[in-house]
């Protein structure tokens, strides 16, 4: 069929139409906390305030909070550090920044903990980005649990990865930035991030990570591939040098919440780890988690992987070559889903049923007990090991219900606050055989294991 003139000219306008539309909400490669605050040592860095207020552009933000009843008033230093779409640095002195933060805090308190996120999709560093506002108020949450430990008061430290998560605030156009985001999130990890991660571990830790602070870090969506991505080689070298499997490692606790990746990122590691550890340890050191409603990785993401499909040549596991140690016959599984929504890769399982309750009390890990929004009775839910996994390493693996966390994004709210306050305060127990009370959880003094986060281990420093 002949096409008319009319017709090419109609195409190149609506073309044009299409251009001028992504422009006009095109999201800069941009950083947006490149103020530096001022430095003064053992004193937390600020900048000048503008109006009483600390400027949005300061790499250095206060998040206030409070702590006991009545509320004692405390505020929460919030770090700031940019990455543009090739994983430089925007500003090298917000990881200077930091650093001093970190110390400050750790002159104040007789320990700290640092909670570093990186956020996903659609996100940036922006006070416009969801997960920014998401991130102050998960500090405001998770800041009155520490407060219980036996050492003291333990301050509270937050850092946030940035980078240009999305490219355009246009609703018609974002979502088809998926494989645009995907190969940014594979391949800004690099030398910048990965120094900034360790001087940030040491900062809270020490220079050998053997301090009394904690670290734990925290990639969300597209984040926790960027987190994956960053932390693979790290603990594959820190094992192979280190073949009794006890080291210092730089983070207490790395969780990927809603992890955009596919499984290929993960089953290399899972597959060394399963080596050494044929039955399962006691603690973690990684947990990915993912909610049952979470349709971006269990539909989305297999239909963004297969359209790449063309470009991949994948085999089949079995002789001549390896058998895959979680009983999966074709690579093409890995690529097109992600960890957590293949069942034998699952080492865990979080609910609240009559099964898994009866469950808990034989073997049971740890628990949250989660305060109803709405003023009710507060609803327990419990994560228990699944009998026969094959997942036996301290990669742990899980899904977890629409109550805790409803969807992909929507990951800042008590519950899951409190679900990841279960996991950290049960590696800071006085007694690590002690199972949390199933009515209280941690919530009730009476029945509560005894905790210090002095003690946070993971699987890597103490088994």
């Amino acid at each position: 069929m002949k096409l008319s003139k009319d017709y090419f000219m109609r195409a190149e306008k609506l073309a044009l139409l299409g251009f001028v539309l992504y422009l006009g909400g095109c999201i800069p490669n941009k950083g947006y906390r490149t103020q530096l605050p001022v430095q003064v040592p053992n004193q937390l860095p600020e900048c000048p305030p503008v109006g009483g207020a600390t400027p949005p552009a300061c790499s250095i933000q206060i998040v206030r909070a409070g702590i006991g009843d009545p509320p004692k008033p405390v505020e929460i230093p919030l770090a700031f550090i940019e990455f543009d779409d090739e994983g430089q640095a925007f500003e090298r002195g917000q990881i200077n920044a930091a650093e001093a933060m970190i110390q400050a805090q750790r002159q104040k308190y007789s320990e700290i903990v640092t909670i570093l996120f990186i956020h996903g999709w659609k996100n940036n560093a922006s006070d416009e980005s969801g997960n920014v506002a998401g991130f102050r108020r998960f500090l405001q949450q998770f800041q009155p649990t520490l407060a219980s430990s036996t050492s003291g008061t333990v301050g509270l430290v937050g850092v946030y990865f940035g980078w240009r998560g999305g490219t355009t605030n246009l609703a018609v156009v974002k979502d088809l930035t998926y494989w645009n985001r995907r190969d940014t999130a594979t391949y800004i990890p690099g030398s910048n991030m990965s120094e900034a991660l360790l001087r940030v571990a040491r900062a809270t830790k020490g220079p050998d990570y053997g301090g009394d602070s904690k670290l734990v870090v925290v990639g969300h969506s597209f984040g926790g591939l960027v987190l994956e991505r960053t932390v693979t080689q790290y603990l594959t070298r820190r094992l192979v040098e280190n073949p009794s499997g006890i080291f210092k490692p730089f983070a207490d606790l790395l969780v990927f919440v809603n992890e955009a990746a596919a499984a290929t990122e993960a089953i290399q590691l899972l597959t060394m780890l399963r080596e050494r550890y044929p039955e399962r340890p006691l603690y973690p050191t990684i947990v990915s988690i993912t909610s049952q409603g979470d349709l971006a990785t269990k539909l989305i993401l297999p239909v963004g992987q297969g359209a790449s499909l063309f470009k991949k040549s994948l085999r089949d596991y079995g002789p001549p070559y390896d058998t895959d140690p979680f009983g999966i016959a074709k690579q093409r599984t890995y690529y097109l889903r992600s960890a957590t929504h293949i069942p034998q890769l699952q080492s865990h399982v979080v609910g609240n049923s009559a099964d898994i309750l009866t469950a808990y009390r034989q073997h049971g890990y740890t628990c949250a007990s989660i305060r109803s929004l709405t003023g009710g009775k507060n609803t327990n839910y419990y994560v228990v090991p699944i009998a026969g996994a094959k997942n036996t390493t301290p990669y742990w693996i899980m899904e977890m219900p629409v109550e805790i966390v409803p969807d992909h994004s929507n990951i800042f709210r008590l519950q899951f606050a409190t679900l990841l306050q279960a996991f950290v305060l049960r590696q800071a127990q006085e007694d690590p055989n002690q199972r949390p009370d199933e009515n209280g959880c941690y919530t009730e003094p009476s029945t509560a294991p005894r905790i210090d986060m002095r003690l946070m281990r993971n699987t890597f420093s103490a088994r």
